[in-house]
């Protein structure tokens, strides 16, 4: 099943961020999907918009958040429980950075 959603995506540094209409993949293994409640863009986010810091781009910004689980994915090591709040930044291609509590 693919889920959309709509996300702020930053093209270039200095440009506006454009609220667009995104489809995710369900949840591979060990991987979850969340239902977003709340997100925000972080200082270093920040700083990418801007410009004063290099980041790969196209970017989706707002990975500091908090949500509802919806669906895990085969082989979940960690413990995950149904209300997550999470700090992960997903490039295309891969996960550079993640953290995660309840």
């Amino acid at each position: 099943m693919i889920v959309g959603m709509k996300a702020a995506v930053l093209y270039e540094p200095g440009q506006r961020l454009r609220v667009e209409a995104v489809q995710l993949s369900p949840a591979r293994a060990g991987e979850v999907l969340v239902r977003i409640g709340a997100a925000g863009v972080c200082h270093s986010g920040y700083h990418v918009m801007r410009g004063d810091m290099a980041g790969k781009l196209l970017a989706a910004l707002g990975h500091e958040g908090a949500g509802i689980v919806e669906a895990v994915g085969q082989g979940r090591q960690q413990r995950c429980t149904s209300r997550l709040c999470f700090d992960r930044f997903v490039e295309r291609g891969g996960v550079s950075s993640s953290s995660g509590s309840r």
